[in-house]
């Protein structure tokens, strides 16, 4: 197993941080999800691709999605907030010009 060390310098003085293969494929993991969360899967656009996906379809989507929240009970800023990110996911997918 591959390991590295580097000197942290710390409060109470220097220590050192070992990072192995495992401990950087872990970290890596981390960063691509946080990725996925900020901008939506790399995937989601590539798998609407064969459909013909407008202003018009992406309205209809977000009118389901609002429509769903509502029979659920969803509170009013909840919604708003969900709505605004499904919104822009939406938007992202869309694969027609404006």
């Amino acid at each position: 197993m591959l390991r590295r060390s580097i000197s942290v310098a710390t409060s109470g003085g220097s220590a050192k941080r070992f990072f192995t293969q495992q401990n950087v494929r872990r970290e890596a993991a981390a960063q691509q999800q946080s990725l996925r969360v900020e901008i939506g899967h790399p995937m989601l656009r590539r798998g609407h691709m064969p459909f013909a996906i407008g202003e018009a379809e992406r309205d209809q989507w977000v009118a389901c999605m609002f429509l769903a929240m509502e029979s659920v009970g969803i509170d009013q800023p909840a919604r708003e907030k969900l709505l605004s990110s499904f919104y822009s996911t939406a938007d992202f997918t869309r694969n027609q010009p404006a």
